[in-house]
């Protein structure tokens, strides 16, 4: 019976990570969340590469905030130890270059996000990868912390704040025009719907008329009585009508 209720209990919380989805990606520009490791894993293996890079990890000469910029050549990380920071000790090059370094997808030592600093790697190849998801799950995705707090190395700002910065990309090269003011939008709400294309009936009505004529509305001379126009304008009406029902039944049978 325990073991039942071990295992339901067990379902539950997977069932719940479903709707949750605590897990999310680490990389940049993407936002994407999951509601099972194993999905997040996956996505992060296919989609995305880890590049070998260094970062700095040295404060600034302006203060105690750390200097924080991202190199992707080793000597080019070693000039800016030596212009920027006055290091010349060759061994305390080495072993900032040792220490700072991002290995290459994963493997060696890695950023973490959420602990804000490199991490060392025990494993290699595919188990220092499966090391590195098992940190982040163990010891910051079950701890209820989510991707937006995580420090992402490249820009130096939370996930949060990419994604924010990111959206407003979007939208600045957007012209005004292309953005209805209230007033335009409530005026084209008001407007009438657009007319209904004419119907097959009405189109067949409109080529028998262009066909057969209308009733002739021709002036008539001066000297014709009012009575002789009437009864010359009811022959044609006449004549029209019953014109245009043999045509219509001929196009009905």
């Amino acid at each position: 019976m325990l073991l039942g209720f071990a295992l339901s209990l067990t379902s539950c919380r997977k069932h719940r990570k479903r709707h949750t989805r605590p897990y999310g990606c680490t990389f940049p520009k993407c936002n994407k969340v999951f509601g099972s490791k194993n999905d997040w894993k996956r996505h992060e293996n296919s989609q995305h590469f880890q590049l070998e890079m260094w970062r700095c990890r040295l404060t600034q000469s302006t203060g105690k905030q750390p200097c924080a910029l991202v190199f992707w050549h080793r000597q080019v990380f070693d000039s800016h130890l030596e212009k920027d920071h006055q290091i010349t000790s060759k061994t305390t090059i080495t072993k900032e270059a040792t220490e700072c370094r991002i290995g290459r997808n994963g493997q060696s030592r890695f950023w973490c996000g959420f602990c804000r600093t490199i991490l060392p790697l025990k494993n290699h190849g595919v188990q220092a990868w499966d090391e590195r998801f098992n940190h982040i799950d163990e010891e910051h995705f079950k701890k209820n912390l989510r991707t937006t707090d995580w420090l992402c190395v490249e820009a130096n700002k939370t996930k949060h704040d990419v994604m924010k910065d990111l959206d407003r990309k979007c939208f600045k090269d957007v012209p005004p025009a292309a953005i209805e003011s209230d007033d335009e939008a409530t005026t084209n709400d008001m407007s009438p719907p657009p007319a209904d294309p004419p119907s097959d009936m009405e189109t067949m009505s409109s080529n028998r008329v262009a066909e057969h004529g209308a009733p002739s509305r021709k002036r008539r001379r001066v000297h014709e009585s009012p009575e002789a126009v009437r009864l010359d304008s009811q022959r044609e009406m006449f004549v029209y009508c019953v014109g245009s029902n043999i045509v219509s039944n001929l196009w009905v049978y």
